[in-house]
C-alpha cells in the first residue's frame, strides 16, 4: 500500500508538473500571439501611413514650389480618395490662381495703355488747338479777294483737324 501511495503521489506530482508546464505553454503561446498581432498591426499601420505620407509629401512639395516660384503646377497623385480629392482641389486652386494672375496682368496692361492713350491725346490736342486757332485767324483775314486755293486749303485743314479731334475723342473714350 505504501508503494501504491508512492506511485500515486509520483503520478500526481508528474501531473501537477505537467499542468504547470501546460499553463506556461498556454501563457507563452498567448504572449506570442499577442506579439504577432502587435507586429502585424504595426506593419499594416506603417504601410497605411506610408500610403498617406507619400502623396501628402508630394502635395507639400508642390505647395512649397508654388510659394517659391509663384508658378502653378499640376500634381498627379494616387492614393486614398481623400488624398486624390485634396490633390484635385490643389490643381483647381493653382489653375484658378493662374487665370486670376493672367487677368490681372491683362488689366494692368489695359490700364497702362489707357494712361498712355490719355497722355498722347492730351499732347496731340495742344498743337491741334494752336493750328485750329491759326486757321481761324487766317479765315478772319481772308476775304473774297483772297485766292480760292488758300480758302480751299484752309477748309481742308479745318476738316482734318475735326477728324483728328474725333480720333482723339475715341482714344480718350478707350482710355476710360
Amino acid at each position: 500500500a505504501s508503494r501504491l501511495a508512492d506511485r500515486t503521489q509520483k503520478i500526481m506530482h508528474t501531473a501537477s508538473k505537467s499542468a504547470d508546464i501546460t499553463g506556461y505553454v498556454v501563457i507563452y503561446g498567448l504572449v506570442a500571439m499577442l506579439l504577432a498581432m502587435i507586429i502585424s498591426a504595426y506593419a499594416v499601420a506603417r504601410k497605411r501611413a506610408l500610403t498617406l505620407a507619400s502623396p501628402v509629401s508630394e502635395l507639400e512639395k508642390a505647395t512649397r514650389d508654388f510659394t517659391r516660384t509663384a508658378e502653378p503646377g499640376q500634381v498627379a497623385i494616387t492614393g486614398p480618395t481623400e488624398i486624390i480629392n485634396l490633390a484635385n482641389s490643389f490643381n483647381i486652386m493653382c489653375r484658378d490662381l493662374e487665370e486670376a494672375q493672367s487677368k490681372l496682368v491683362r488689366q494692368e496692361k489695359l490700364a497702362t495703355i489707357g494712361q498712355l492713350s490719355a497722355s498722347v491725346a492730351h499732347d496731340i490736342r495742344n498743337p491741334i488747338g494752336a493750328i485750329s486757332n491759326s486757321i481761324y485767324y487766317l479765315n478772319l483775314i481772308t476775304n473774297e479777294e483772297t485766292d480760292d486755293k488758300i480758302s480751299e486749303h484752309l477748309s481742308i485743314m479745318e476738316h482734318e483737324i475735326q477728324r483728328a479731334n474725333e480720333i482723339i475723342n475715341d482714344l480718350m473714350d478707350f482710355s476710360r
